[in-house]
């Protein structure tokens, strides 16, 4: 089965923003990002930083007191160089959440050696609406009390 995209889910007219970027799209919610890379990209540090620079600007970088969570919505096949993870040790002081989505056995797999490397909270879900209820949790459990 197909992974549905954001804009194939009820999820598409809650966008607050939509990022097009060479290496595929970016979608701007309330607390939560989904990214959609491309079929056959690598995905490393270059594109990472490009994207993290957008949710900055976007998310109001560190005077945001609510930060994001982050879904990976692998409906494309796609690689990523799991080493140059090591260099987003910082991410945590703006991601509350990190999650894949995919629902081929053989990433999920993948995604389990991805999770040693992402300093934040992290899960695995089979489909895009579970995985943004999980972001929406995550967000509301992350909320600082004022």
């Amino acid at each position: 089965m197909q992974l549905c995209t954001v804009t194939e889910t009820v999820f598409s007219n809650q966008v607050i923003q939509k990022i097009e970027r060479p290496y595929g799209d970016i979608y701007l919610f309330e607390s939560y990002v989904v990214s959609e890379v491309k079929e056959g990209i690598i995905f490393g540090s270059a594109e990472f930083i490009d994207t993290f620079t957008y949710l900055m600007d976007f998310y109001d970088g560190i005077k945001r007191q609510n930060h994001f969570v982050y879904i990976c919505n692998r409906c494309h096949s796609f690689s990523v160089k799991l080493i140059e993870w090591l260099e987003f040790e910082f991410m945590s002081s703006f991601m509350v959440g990190f999650a894949i989505v995919d629902d081929r056995p053989m990433a999920l797999k993948g995604a389990e050696l991805e999770k040693r490397f992402v300093p934040c909270n992290f899960d695995l879900f089979e489909d895009l609406p579970s995985a943004v209820e999980w972001a929406v949790q995550t967000q509301a459990i992350a909320k600082p009390n004022f």
